[in-house]
Formats: C-alpha cells, sequence, structure tokens
C-alpha cells in the first residue's frame, strides 16, 4: 500500500498576485516590513541562479501562520507537458526533502515566512535529479538559514 513515511506537503502559492509580487517586484497579497523595502518602497527580492533554475524570494508577513510558500514555474521553453510536468515534479521532490534535511517543515511563531518561486530553465528537462539537487540545495540553504 503507502510508504510508512508520510510525505510532507508543501505550501504553494496559488493566486496571481503572489508570483506577480516576485516577478513584477509590485506589491502583493502579504505585506513587507519596512526593512526589507527597497527606497522605491517595493518589497525586496532575492534572486539566485543555478544552471537548471532561477530562485526568486522574498518576506512575507502571516500573522497567523508564517510559512515557506513555494511555486514552481516551467514554460514552455521546457519542453511538452509531460517534460514540463516531469520537471516540476522533481523539482517539488527536491524542496520537500531540503526542507525536511534543514529542519524547517515548520516555523516558529512570531517569525516571517518567505515566499519562493522557482523557475525551471529549459536545462532541467534533460539534467539529472542530483544536478537539481545540488543546485537547489545550495540556495535554499542559503534562503532558510
Amino acid at each position: 500500500m503507502h510508504n510508512a513515511k508520510h510525505k510532507q506537503r508543501l505550501v504553494t502559492l496559488r493566486r496571481r498576485a503572489d508570483f506577480n509580487a516576485l516577478f513584477n517586484r509590485t506589491e502583493g497579497r502579504t505585506e513587507s516590513k519596512n526593512q526589507d523595502k527597497q527606497p522605491n518602497g517595493q518589497a525586496k527580492v532575492w534572486r539566485f541562479y543555478s544552471n537548471e533554475t532561477i530562485v526568486l524570494a522574498r518576506r512575507n508577513i502571516q500573522p497567523n501562520n508564517p510559512t515557506y510558500r513555494f511555486g514552481i514555474v516551467a514554460s514552455k521553453k521546457v519542453g511538452k507537458a509531460v517534460q514540463r510536468n516531469k520537471v516540476r515534479r522533481r523539482i517539488k521532490e527536491v524542496v520537500r526533502t531540503a526542507l525536511q534535511e534543514l529542519g524547517a517543515t515548520e516555523i516558529k511563531a512570531g517569525t516571517i515566512g518567505l515566499d519562493i518561486v522557482i523557475i525551471a530553465k529549459p536545462t532541467a528537462a534533460e539534467a539529472a535529479f542530483c544536478d537539481l539537487r545540488n543546485g537547489l540545495d545550495g540556495i535554499l540553504k542559503k534562503l532558510i538559514s
């Protein structure tokens, strides 16, 4: 039947406004603290690059439930639907295992979470799983630690 270990579900970004807040550097549904704002009043967006992915992140404040929220984007440049879905599944598994290894599956109350969008590059379709993992592990450690 099912595996004895229960897989932790990722909290995902669902609204277009949340994605646009990272892509366009505009204020989304969540508010940011003043120290994370740039001089133009917009929230700071961190960008990290690997061979297979681009990672965008910004702080979010959800007073009731601070968390890490993830969004995964694979455009048609990555390949046809089957390849894009495979890349998304692989990235999701890398993120899930990295969070467990970092012990970041839960955030203490009163802390600030992150909205993280992972954009797959066309090279992600041919990349080995270990290459995806090596690239994203280093980035996630920088963000979460």
